[in-house]
């Protein structure tokens, strides 16, 4: 599939929710991760309910890992790709919705080629617009 800037990869489009802002956005893969490279070096890690901090994610090395297939992901960065919380993702594994994880020095990791698979098979969303309204020429 050829990105927006006219190189061949697999590019993958992505919901994300700006907590900055409000604002849900969807982009490719590539552009989300060259512009989140942009910003996430001035953020601070954010807190979640129990006080801990959560790992920053690398949207830039994330999407090469996809792209190119090769590599581990770990939990924060499935929370970031899906936008559900672990709970979500446990139920999914456990129905067989979601890659199962792997178990790597006591921790979960999925490969990357299993993502890039689950989330190339996801379905495409159809327009309203475009199912119900038919123009004739």
């Amino acid at each position: 599939m050829p990105c927006p800037d006219g190189e061949t990869c697999q590019c993958v489009t992505f919901l994300l929710w700006c907590f900055g802002c409000g604002v849900l956005v969807m982009e490719t893969s590539k552009s989300v991760a060259v512009a989140a490279s942009r910003k996430v070096s001035g953020k601070r890690n954010k807190r979640t309910k129990n006080g801990f901090a959560r790992k920053a994610v690398d949207l830039a090395n994330l999407h090469e890992r996809l792209t190119h297939r090769v590599g581990l992901i770990d939990k924060n960065e499935i929370l970031a790709i899906t936008g559900v919380s672990f709970p979500t993702i446990w139920v999914w594994m456990r129905e067989n919705k979601f890659p199962h994880a792997r178990v790597v020095v006591g921790k979960s990791k999925w490969h990357a080629a299993d993502i890039a698979d689950w989330l190339k098979g996801l379905p495409v969303r159809p327009l309203k617009a475009a199912a119900t309204k038919h123009i004739e020429a």
